[in-house]
C-alpha cells in the first residue's frame, strides 16, 4: 500500500512554476547586465567626446560627429554631459 499517490498533473504544473521563475529570473538578470553595459558605451562615449573638445578645441557637435554618433542623437548627449 503507497501512503501518498503520484499526482501527474501537480508534478507538472510544479515543474512548470520553477521553470518559469528561474527564466524569469536569469531575464532579470540579462536585462540587468545589458543596461549597465549600455550606460558604460555612453558613458565612454561622453568621455571621448569630452576628450576631443579639450584636446582639439572643437565644439560638442564637431566631436560627436567625428566619433560617427547620429545627428538625431546629439540632443541626448548634449543633455548628460
Amino acid at each position: 500500500m503507497l501512503l501518498t499517490e503520484y499526482d501527474e498533473e501537480l508534478h507538472i504544473k510544479n515543474e512548470k512554476a520553477i521553470s518559469y521563475n528561474e527564466g524569469y529570473k536569469a531575464g532579470l538578470k540579462l536585462a540587468q547586465q545589458e543596461l549597465l553595459e549600455k550606460q558604460g558605451r555612453q558613458e565612454q562615449l561622453i568621455e571621448s567626446i569630452k576628450a576631443l573638445m579639450e584636446n582639439l578645441g572643437i565644439t560638442a557637435e564637431e566631436a560627436m560627429k567625428a566619433l560617427g554618433i547620429d545627428q538625431a542623437s546629439y540632443e541626448k548627449y548634449l543633455k548628460l554631459m
